[in-house]
């Protein structure tokens, strides 16, 4: 994510950054790249701004349902 992207999307950003943490950069970033290219894998909104690739078929879960306890960190 570019820096105005974080600034515009902070939430977003650090789920990402946890994410990261927890599965592997190349994996997490793979996911939002397909993302960006028209695939359901990567979707965010936040303050108005939007990113990504929202599922179609309605499967969508707000990061605030979501916890990442317990997850080993990936090894870098």
């Amino acid at each position: 994510m570019s820096n105005n992207l974080r600034d515009e999307m902070p939430q977003t950003a650090a789920f990402i950054d946890s994410l990261r943490l927890a599965f592997g950069r190349l994996d997490i970033d793979q996911q939002i790249r397909k993302g960006l290219k028209g695939e359901p894998t990567f979707w965010a909104e936040e303050n108005g701004r939007t990113i990504g690739t929202k599922p179609v078929d309605g499967s969508v879960i707000s990061s605030a349902d979501m916890v990442l306890e317990g997850v080993k960190r990936a090894p870098r």
